[in-house]
């Protein structure tokens, strides 16, 4: 396979260059036979009507923000490979495989996977849709509507503002009128955390939650496994207007060390 792709032009080549040499990706030194994409190549791509892009991180992040025009197939569906192999019969575009980026490995695994499958075309756009919705606001999709702006996404210090240490945290589960919520799925509920006052409730059936807490001016008080899952929530806490709400930060596995560190 080519390392880059054939019609890209002079311009689009020196770009991708100065990209990945200032932005740190540190994943990729652990996957060096991937062929990787970055943000203008894919984009030129788009424009010319030569790729498939796959999103294959969970479905609700998928809804909550994504590459306008990226199909969801799930790098944890047990029918990924069937359903890549499936892909490649149908189409000759380059597919380009993407998730979060920086920190996320699935883009890559999905593009590891393809190799071992024989399927050729494929590439790992590893700098995510983080670095995406900021280039190109117009191509991304928030909520089901076009994000226009980047001014729409929630800036890390907005999510800062949210975040409670695993001290913080534990004092206000207790609280009056709080709900505390594990959004984890079934097979990451290892660790246990305010077994007394949870509530497991997946993100797929949140909006129930979002809804009572409105009507009662209830604080969420909201975990995960390891703090990565809640940043997709506050998109929809926000665009519900619920005010008070909080995340554990490092989800029940920090909040566990911090417990191991008490004793």
């Amino acid at each position: 396979m080519q390392k880059l792709l054939v019609g890209l032009s002079l311009w689009s080549l020196m770009a991708a260059y100065c990209f990945a040499n200032t932005t740190d990706l540190p994943l990729r030194k652990d996957y060096p036979d991937i062929y990787t994409i970055e943000v203008d190549e894919l984009f030129k791509l788009i424009t010319d009507d030569s790729v498939v892009i796959v999103d294959v991180r969970s479905d609700y992040e998928y809804q909550t923000l994504r590459i306008l025009g990226a199909i969801h197939i799930p790098i944890g569906n047990i029918a990924f490979s069937s359903k890549i192999k499936a892909l490649r019969e149908n189409t000759d575009k380059t597919i380009v495989f993407y998730c979060n980026g920086i920190t996320c490995k699935k883009s890559y695994k999905a593009a590891v996977i393809a190799e071992q499958e024989k399927i050729t075309g494929t590439y790992a756009f590893d700098a995510g849709i983080a670095l995406w919705a900021r280039t190109y606001p117009t191509y991304t999709q928030l909520l089901g509507e076009n994000l226009v702006t980047e001014k729409r996404l929630i800036s890390s210090e907005k999510l800062a503002k949210h975040t409670l240490t695993p001290q913080e945290f534990e004092k206000k589960v207790a609280s009056e009128n709080t709900i505390v919520i594990d959004i984890r799925d079934t097979a990451l509920r290892t660790i246990k955390a305010f077994p007394e006052f949870s509530r497991n409730i997946p993100l797929n059936r949140f909006d129930d939650a979002i809804s009572y807490a409105s009507r009662n001016q209830s604080t969420l008080l909201i975990y995960d496994f390891v703090g990565k899952q809640t940043r997709w929530l506050q998109y929809k806490l926000e665009n519900a207007k619920v005010k008070q709400y909080y995340f554990l930060e490092g989800g029940a596995k920090n909040y566990r060390d911090y417990l191991d560190k008490k004793i």
